[in-house]
């Protein structure tokens, strides 16, 4: 099917038109989802040492494999004696969701790619529209493999992904989603892109500068989310180019980014079609995520009221941290241990920063349209080059592919150790909760502000055992709600909780040291426990 533009119909309520109809990234920091799950009760010990039983996980609508990775990665965390076998469940609306989370988690796991290549991908394929040639090479070869596994013939690799439960048809979905990320599938995604800003930004796309400053200072720095650099930021809004990669300029459109809408056709009578092209968030941005929350304070450091440090640094250092500890089982909690690992250099001296504060001036050049996207030279390309420690003397005369063999057997072998198993499901959880075999199944729940109208006593509730603990997440990221939409959304979802006999739990408030958060609304999710 051809690209088309935007529709004459909105692709929803006209004050979140541009969130689009299609999630791409969360509207909330990660979680360990496995940190919010009850105790588990003493499993009957016969002295040979009984297995726990499987910790069960649902995610509705997360956008993003953000809480699959952070679970994941910190699962030697729990400790060998009360370590359970995950099973993870992902629900999405779309079957580009689905698509992109098993691109993510395909990039993620792949030890083949050293651990700065698979950072700087992950992070292109998240957020930004264009794509440099490796990424797109890399992307191409990843759907093929998806196409195999998703069609039947298995990829080792991909054991622990199961797709086996979808229907047939929609099997056939996510193949055909998986198709349109090669590159030989035409995708003007700048082009459909700015036909969204358009639309979405109607008579005010001519001062469009002015509303996105006005977003950030009102609107982003107001939520305490200063991390995220004002420049940086206003780049997003007016190229879709969220992090800015060392080494190339980007030119390969990003087709992950394709979406079919349903709307109508006004040429043809208000016929209703499906169309092809670019239905994301163009207002919020993919920074929120993994770019927000860190565990080294000092990345929230300030100087002259500014911050010190980005969500792009932030990000970095987020995902090379769940990577590094996933394959390894060692925390990286200071931005030094993830310099050494590969992450960008953080100003830790003046040269450093010097060159930090080189690369925030070719993001101006971006935006006021005096540059193009040039390589980034300095520390960054330095640190490109170190990969990471290999845990032990490795034989010279093994081979490159041998030595890649080798470690995606590692990663198999531990991933089955530990009984990981995730699932995906396309649809409402109201779905779910027709099948009796996923009755009393969970222990957490993620539920997005897209799926939070299912926290009833018909959809959600029957799924979870007692004891399961339910994180709810709130609009406080939403940048076009105001504060008191915002805090009529908690009420709501508080009360419909409460007639699904779910009891309030503790909320988890925004922490960051120095966040400034102005807002009434200070979580990022509500939690509820169902009743024992």
């Amino acid at each position: 099917m051809a690209d088309a533009p935007p529709p004459a119909a909105a692709t929803g309520p006209p004050l979140l038109n541009g969130v689009g109809g299609i999630q791409h990234w969360g509207l909330s920091p990660a979680l360990d989802l496995q940190s919010l799950a009850p105790a588990p009760a003493p499993a009957d010990d016969d002295g040979a040492g009984a297995t726990a039983a499987p910790l069960s996980l649902l995610t509705c609508g997360a956008g993003d494999f953000r809480h699959t990775l952070k679970t994941l990665a910190r699962h030697r965390r729990h400790g060998a004696a009360t370590r359970r076998p995950l099973k993870i469940a992902v629900v999405e609306k779309s079957p580009e969701a689905i698509c992109r989370h098993l691109l993510q988690l395909s990039i993620a796991l792949d030890l083949s790619i050293p651990l700065k290549e698979r950072v700087e991908a992950l992070l292109e394929v998240m957020g930004n529209v264009l794509l440099r040639d490796r990424t797109a090479a890399l992307v191409e070869a990843k759907s093929r493999e998806l196409v195999r596994h998703v069609t039947g013939d298995g990829v080792p690799l991909y054991a622990c992904l199961r797709t086996d439960s979808l229907k047939f048809k929609q099997r056939d979905e996510l193949e055909e989603v998986l198709v349109q990320y090669r590159v030989a599938v035409p995708f003007e995604a700048e082009e459909l892109r700015e036909a969204r800003l358009r639309t979405y930004y109607g008579d005010r796309y001519d001062s469009r500068r002015n509303v996105i400053d006005w977003d950030y200072n009102m609107k982003i720095e107001e939520l305490g989310c200063g991390i995220v650099h004002i420049k940086e930021f206003r780049n997003w809004r007016f190229s879709g180019q969220s992090f800015l990669i060392r080494d190339a300029a980007p030119t390969v459109a990003n087709r992950t980014l394709v979406s079919f809408a349903e709307g109508k056709d006004m040429h043809r009578g208000g016929v209703s079609v499906q169309r092809r092209g670019f239905w994301g968030d163009v207002v919020n941005g993919p920074y929120f995520s993994f770019g927000l929350e860190c565990d080294d304070a000092s990345m929230y450091d300030k100087q002259n009221r500014q911050a010190k440090h980005n969500a792009q640094e932030v990000a970095e250092l987020n995902l090379i941290a769940l990577l590094h500890e996933l394959r390894t089982g060692e925390q990286c909690n200071t931005k030094e241990r993830g310099e050494i690992l590969g992450a960008m250099q953080f100003g830790a001296n003046p040269q450093t920063k010097a060159e930090g504060d080189e690369k925030l001036a070719k993001i101006t050049e971006l935006v006021d349209g005096e540059g193009g996207a040039e390589d980034v030279e300095g520390a960054a390309a330095a640190a490109a080059a170190e990969e990471e420690e290999e845990p032990e003397v490795l034989d010279p005369t093994e081979t490159a592919e041998a030595l890649a063999e080798a470690e995606l057997g590692k990663l198999i072998a531990l991933l089955a150790g530990w009984g990981v198993e995730i699932s995906f499901a396309i649809g409402d959880v109201a779905q779910l909760a027709k099948r009796s075999k996923f009755h009393g199944v969970f222990d957490v729940a993620f539920v997005s502000s897209v799926y939070s109208h299912e926290v009833t006593s018909v959809a959600l509730a029957p799924l979870l055992k007692a004891g399961a603990r339910v994180e709810v997440e709130t609009v406080r990221l939403m940048l076009d709600l105001r504060e008191e939409h915002k805090q009529a959304y908690v009420v709501k979802v508080c009360e419909m909780a409460k007639e699904a006999g779910l009891a309030p739990a503790a909320q988890h408030k925004d922490a960051r040291a120095g966040s400034g958060a102005k807002s009434e609304c200070p979580f990022f999710s509500v939690g509820f426990v169902k009743p024992a």
